[in-house]
């Protein structure tokens, strides 16, 4: 959903530049200049959104690849083992 939202913006932004191009009038231009600062803004921050989901599918899968081999290990007669909580933000922080 963040994508295409990114890429709706991202077409905005197009048309929005190239509008401000082609207003002589100095109200026009500024109310375009504005509306094109907006534009720019939204599109900033779905780009943030986007890198941030891109973010927590990478954590997510790193922690579902611990999570798995552990498993495994413990299949193969190893103890329990369990992540405290202040060494998991730790592994996040670092991975």
């Amino acid at each position: 959903m963040h994508e295409n939202e990114l890429k709706s913006l991202q077409e905005q932004v197009k048309k929005a530049r190239g509008s401000l191009g082609r207003s002589p009038n100095d109200e026009v231009r500024e109310a375009r200049e504005r509306e094109l600062k907006n534009l720019e803004l939204a599109w900033k921050r779905a780009e943030s959104a986007v890198n941030r989901d891109k973010k927590v599918t990478i954590d997510q899968e790193a922690l579902l690849k611990v999570r798995k081999e552990e498993q495994e290990k413990r299949k193969k007669g190893k103890n329990a083992w369990w992540m405290k909580e202040c060494e998991w933000y730790l592994w996040i922080l670092f991975v």
